[in-house]
């Protein structure tokens, strides 16, 4: 999970994606009263410290948006990383802004590049260690020597699949080499399921860029 959905009453009473950057998102998408607030791979455990504290009762303050200056907010740090980094997938590559799907489009967790696959074998663009497997098994997260991070992204909306599809051949905290077999997509699905993987544009991550903080 790269994102934290909640479905609000009021849409309007929701922070500007500006005020939601102060507090540590790296973007913030609204679908009518449906808001996503882009957290990259942490948003699983942010999700899980959110709901202990639903869960335990406490009265939760309100606070009031973070006062960083705009000139704060856009400040990018950058680690100086560049790496190679080759495809997941055999098929067509797609420039990331042509992917339906804002928080890739607009780059809001990284740079990077789409591939519409020629079939179902996902492997490492890199070589490193697997830092993270989605409980829903539809990204995976990897790390080379050097620190450049890398998030292997499969399909759109595809963690609602629950993890179904996929079988993960790798587990974390485990070396890779290039192109080594991460994931296989099972294509015997449910018809509702085919519609969904029917969007399918898959796989981003950043190539030869400097590593964001």
């Amino acid at each position: 999970m790269t994102r934290l959905r909640v479905t609000v009453k009021d849409a309007d009473r929701v922070g500007t994606e500006e005020q939601w950057k102060a507090e540590g998102a790296m973007g913030l998408v609204m679908k009518g009263q449906g808001v996503q607030a882009i957290y990259g791979p942490k948003a699983d455990v942010l999700k899980s410290d959110i709901q202990d504290i639903l869960d335990s009762g406490e009265i939760i303050p309100e606070t009031l948006p973070s006062q960083m200056t705009e000139a704060q907010q856009n400040t990018v740090h950058y680690k100086g990383v560049t790496e190679e980094v080759y495809s997941v997938a055999d098929g067509q590559v797609v420039e990331l802004s042509e992917v339906k799907d804002p928080v890739f489009a607009q780059k809001m967790m990284g740079d990077g590049f789409a591939v519409e696959p020629a079939n179902g074998n996902i492997v490492s663009p890199v070589s490193g260690t697997v830092s993270s497997v989605f409980p829903t098994k539809h990204a995976l997260g990897l790390v080379t020597e050097a620190g450049l991070e890398v998030l292997v992204h499969i399909g759109l909306d595809t963690v609602s699949l629950e993890g179904k599809p996929f079988t993960v051949h790798v587990a974390e905290g485990q070396r890779l080499l290039l192109v080594i077999f991460l994931l296989q997509l099972t294509w015997m699905l449910s018809v509702q399921q085919i519609v969904k993987l029917q969007q399918w544009l898959s796989s981003q991550m950043p190539k030869r860029l400097n590593l964001l903080n």
